[in-house]
């Protein structure tokens, strides 16, 4: 895709923490928890430069925190006690960004609908979005096929065959960041590590 030359409108690249998801004996997912952080970052339509970036904790209950959720992001039950929450984060998002752009993630479903849940607490519809999303993991994985790396399908292992560091711990706004720089080596083809 070397000839890539720039999408019609910018790209905000988000990404969301979690309380957790709750799944049941069967491995189900029973309760999705509750959105604990956002992150993202607007990237120029031509050049994938960023341009604007995001990041605030939301208010959710500190008791659904799944034990790998404080092990392995930075959110802590204080940080979620005083964050601010839904309503406020979703007003500071929307007057940061607007909404005529294309959306993009790792994982565009479970993002998507978390940011459908945090504009419900502004009374917006996820709708006023294009409904044109941006889904970086399809993207990658397509690329990695292509050059013999069908094996890597996790965020983490991807993220190291690009290039980059280990995480030391999940963050919306890294994880956005990380995701941008994804996206980046696909669609100008700067390659993958050996």
């Amino acid at each position: 895709m070397t000839n890539f030359r720039g999408f019609s409108k910018p790209v905000l690249l988000i990404d969301f923490e979690s309380t957790g998801f709750v799944k049941n004996a069967h491995g189900d997912v029973v309760d999705p928890g509750e959105p604990t952080q956002l992150g993202g970052v607007l990237l120029h339509a031509k050049t994938l430069v960023e341009e604007k970036s995001f990041l605030s904790d939301i208010q959710a209950d500190a008791g659904k925190l799944d034990p790998w959720v404080l092990e392995h992001t930075d959110i802590t039950p204080e940080k979620l006690a005083n964050a601010p929450i839904r309503k406020e984060v979703a007003e500071k998002f929307l007057d940061e960004f607007g909404t005529d752009l294309y959306l993009a993630s790792w994982n565009v479903t479970f993002d998507r609908a978390w940011l459908d849940l945090l504009m419900q607490a502004v009374s917006r519809r996820g709708t006023m979005y294009d409904y044109h999303h941006i889904d970086v993991w399809s993207l990658a994985y397509a690329y990695l096929c292509q050059h013999g790396r069908a094996d890597v399908v996790r965020s983490e292992d991807t993220f190291q065959l690009f290039g980059q560091s280990a995480r030391a711990a999940h963050n919306a706004l890294d994880d956005s960041r990380r995701t941008a720089e994804i996206l980046r080596a696909v669609l100008f083809d700067t390659g993958i590590q050996s």
